[in-house]
């Protein structure tokens, strides 16, 4: 076992040393920061706490083989992203924030903020509201509108970070503040799962200091988010502290830092290993899924009511089997990239997954590189894939779609509308 372990962290140390000589890797960062936190330093934590996070308890057949497949998916990420030469052709729709266009995506906005509105404000300052029962319907309603329509100003926003770069003489600083305004409103900590706040936010800043960060910075920025950041975060929503504690002063700073950094990683937020380890026993028991588990997944947009067979989760799948074999008291489970690779093809799909995170780090690695605003759409990609590597794969890629029509082809679309329509005299 441990030559195993010493094997997985020479293969990161070889991806972490090819990375660093690229300064437009921030898609490769995610990928060594998140398996060195959720495969290699939590597995290690919790194997000597002797019950894993999703209660299963440690079996040692299952930890080697689980560890041999990060290896070998790891090393084929590795072969196919540095030493298999390929050119990755990139389509770049060009996007102008004219004001006729800003102003018809504030409308956009602010038609679905209204009705949310009150929700947002009781929940920030500490009032709470009744979540009603999450049904498929209620469950796409709040894909589009907050994974996607509130994800707006995060556009206009990053669009003048653009322009700004650009030295253009339309940049903002008072819509900058606006939209800022607006993105903080409806995603923060306080309303919103913090893995789905921290992407957001660090995408901005790593585009905003795109020229200064290079792959190392950007590495030591993800360990301070993850390792640090995560725990103090966790720390007040895990107690239950509101806007109204600091406010009233009722919640001491000292109460807010005392944390138990080891115990941190032996929590359901590092689940991700021990939810593979519970992946390879359900194959064990009910075999592989033969492509199912992804197909749903890529097709999660088709309504239940239309595929009465469609599969659920690979999450909910892995968590439903754990609560009938182990003291698993719920099914919301995630399920990692690897593990998914593994449930539908078993070892194959291990290899066959690497090498399409390989091929998508190169695409967005040529996005990254480019001159123009698709920079920033291939940082947010790059920064959301710890949600993406996390899984599950369907939650995962019905986000990360929302995210990317919400940041580019409503804008997109908006503006093309309007240039059909009016051509180039609304131009600012």
């Amino acid at each position: 076992m441990i030559l195993i372990f010493l094997l997985e962290l020479a293969i990161l140390t070889l991806l972490l040393y090819k990375t660093l000589k690229d300064n437009n890797a921030c898609f490769d960062c995610v990928v060594i920061v998140f398996f060195m936190l959720f495969f290699y330093i939590a597995p290690i934590i919790q194997i000597n706490s002797k019950i894993l996070p999703n209660t299963m308890q440690v079996d040692t057949n299952l930890v080697i083989k689980s560890i041999i497949l990060t290896n070998l998916f790891l090393l084929t990420y590795y072969v196919v992203r540095f030493h298999i030469n390929f050119n990755v052709k990139l389509k770049d729709n060009k996007i102008k924030l004219w004001r006729i266009t800003k102003i018809f995506l504030y409308i956009i906005f602010f038609l679905f903020l209204i009705p949310q509105l009150p929700k947002i404000l009781n929940t920030v300052i500490g009032y709470g509201y009744v979540q009603n029962k999450i049904t498929d319907s209620v469950r796409i309603k709040n894909l589009v509108i907050k994974e996607c329509i509130f994800l707006i100003p995060l556009y206009i926003l990053s669009y003048n970070i653009y322009l700004h770069k650009k030295k253009d003489n339309k940049f903002s600083f008072i819509s900058c503040l606006i939209a800022l305004i607006l993105l903080i409103l409806v995603k923060n900590f306080f309303i919103e799962n913090r893995g789905t706040i921290a992407p957001i936010y660090l995408a901005l800043l790593i585009y905003l200091f795109k020229d200064k960060l290079n792959s190392k910075k950007i590495v030591s920025l993800f360990i301070l988010v993850f390792i640090i950041g995560y725990p103090v975060v966790e720390q007040i929503v895990h107690n239950n502290i509101k806007l109204t504690d600091f406010l009233n002063g009722s919640k001491s700073v000292a109460e807010i830092f005392n944390i138990n950094y080891i115990q941190h990683f032996t929590k359901l937020d590092y689940d991700a290993w021990s939810n593979f380890l519970a992946t390879i026993m359900y194959t064990n028991v009910y075999g592989f899924t033969c492509g199912r588990q992804i197909l749903g997944s890529v097709l999660f947009f088709i309504p239940r009511f239309l595929w009465q067979t469609k599969p659920i989760a690979t999450g909910e799948t892995i968590g439903r089997f754990l609560m009938h074999n182990t003291s698993m008291w719920f099914y919301n489970l995630s399920n990692p990239i690897v593990s998914e690779g593994y449930i539908d093809f078993g070892i194959i799909g291990v290899i066959i997954y690497a090498i399409i995170l390989a091929i998508v780090s190169r695409i967005i690695k040529n996005m990254i590189s480019t001159d123009s605003y698709i920079a920033f759409v291939g940082i947010f990609i790059s920064v959301q894939m710890f949600l993406f590597l996390r899984g599950d794969m369907l939650s995962s890629i019905s986000f990360l779609v929302a995210s990317i029509i919400g940041i580019y082809y409503i804008p997109l679309g908006v503006d093309s509308l309007f240039y059909r329509s009016f051509n180039s005299k609304l131009k600012n």
